[in-house]
């Protein structure tokens, strides 16, 4: 039996020598090549597109101009440390005098309760140049999160803050506008007729916002309805070729004979857009006889008006 079983084997080697070495060349061939991908050193190279010094908002791969960089990013960096230490003073003396006057009211006070509010425990950042207006005003992004490394991971989830920081370059001084707040600027802008003056006196800019102060005379003995969402448009900022309306949907601009009173119309608008606002229409203003405030008693008061119009303010 077993010389039979011998004779089986060694007949099978003959007629199959060929393929049998093969088999023993591949087995021996995998054997070494694994043994030499898991002992290989592999050289990982990290590809990475951060450029935080690259402008998001534009299409030319612009970028700040390399004397700005480093001062630009100390600044910052400076501002955060002492935020995180609560060395509030040295914080606040970053600030430019125009941020502190209308985004503080001149009060440090007032900076504690927003270095409180966003460094309530230490934190990190990272910074992303978006737009330079003028050549000497930088606007970047903060994004403002957790430190893990010195907070540990307590299963608390990932999250964070952000907002705009301007940079006003003055010379060879560089100083912070900080909560996406841009600038104010006074106006003088005025349109009139023998019923109203209008008088758009200040903007305030923040990066996504503007807001207009607006003083309104109504100059008749009549009541004066310029907005109560009655109608769509009411007023609407001109910006090229868009028509916005104000977003403070709760704003009612009700004059009385006589009556002077003042508004805030805030408009969507991003600081680094390419158009400024032209104008500002008040697109229903309602000289009225009678003026109840009902809503169902509109259309006829409407109907029974001295006069319905519009009327314009230029800003440019």
């Amino acid at each position: 039996m077993f010389l039979e079983l011998r004779l089986k084997i060694s007949n099978f080697i003959r007629n199959n020598r060929r393929k049998i070495i093969v088999v023993i060349f591949v087995f021996f061939f995998v054997i070494v090549l694994n043994y030499y991908l898991g002992h290989r050193k592999v050289n990982v190279s990290v590809n990475t597109t951060y450029t935080p010094h690259e402008l998001v908002m534009s299409d030319s791969r612009e970028t700040v101009p390399e004397k700005d960089r480093e001062p630009i990013e100390k600044l910052i960096d400076d501002f955060v440390n002492y935020c995180n230490k609560k060395e509030y003073k040295n914080a606040y003396e970053l600030l430019s005098s125009d941020c502190k006057e209308n985004l503080f009211d001149n009060n440090e006070d007032n900076f504690k309760i927003y270095v409180d509010e966003v460094f309530p425990n230490e934190k990190i950042y990272s910074l992303q140049s978006y737009s330079i207006i003028n050549n000497d005003f930088f606007i970047y992004n903060i994004k403002i999160l957790n430190n893990v490394l010195a907070s540990g991971l307590t299963g608390e989830e990932f999250t964070f803050y952000e907002e705009k920081y301007g940079i006003q370059k003055n010379e060879d001084s560089y100083k912070l506008t900080i909560g996406n707040y841009m600038g104010k600027e006074e106006l003088k802008k005025v349109a009139e007729d023998d019923n109203l003056k209008i008088r758009v006196t200040e903007k305030t800019m923040y990066y996504g916002q503007e807001i207009y102060t607006v003083k309104i005379t109504n100059k008749t003995e009549h009541s004066i309805v310029m907005k109560d969402n009655y109608e769509e448009e009411e007023i609407f900022a001109t910006v090229g070729s868009d028509r916005r309306t104000p977003y403070n949907s709760d704003l009612y601009i009700v004059l009385k004979p006589g009556e002077t009173n003042e508004y805030k119309l805030y408009f969507n608008k991003f600081y680094d857009e390419s158009n400024d606002a032209s104008n500002i229409t008040f697109n229903s203003i309602r000289i009225l006889d009678n003026y109840s405030g009902i809503l169902e008693n509109e259309k006829q008061e409407i109907e029974n008006a001295v006069k319905v119009y519009s009327l314009s303010v230029p800003l440019q």
